[in-house]
């Protein structure tokens, strides 16, 4: 089992509407993940057989929710700065598909980088 010793955090920039914004994301580790998962799936039983119900939206605005940690610039209609907090991230989810996305493959692309350089170091 590989040990964690700290927060596997990093700033980045995702582009929205053309424009930079300084963005923090969170890598969620492979437990994380699966915890989610387990969090928004439910046993069901029709006609006595078993069968999972998974909660996809769910699992997406929540997987959002805690990988976005911070952002800066962010503005609302009125062009009021929003507060990066659950509530707000989650109105970003349900309405900003491209954000999230770009969000999502910001994070991905830091953990192929991180498991490229574990490679190199397991390598030497």
């Amino acid at each position: 089992m590989r040990l964690i010793t700290k927060e596997l955090h990093f700033e980045t920039e995702i582009c929205l509407e053309g424009k930079p914004v300084p963005v923090t994301l969170k890598h969620l580790s492979q437990g994380e993940v699966q915890g989610l998962v387990k969090k928004y799936t439910k046993d069901q039983f029709k006609r006595g057989q078993r069968f999972e119900e998974v909660d996809h939206k769910g699992i997406y605005v929540e997987r959002f929710v805690q990988v976005l940690l911070a952002w800066q610039g962010i503005k609302d209609q009125e062009g009021k700065e929003l507060t990066c907090d659950e509530a707000t991230k989650k109105l970003v989810a349900e309405y900003n598909p491209d954000f999230v996305q770009a969000v999502f493959e910001a994070a991905e692309g830091y953990a192929k980088t991180l498991e490229e350089k574990e490679e190199e170091h397991q390598g030497n």
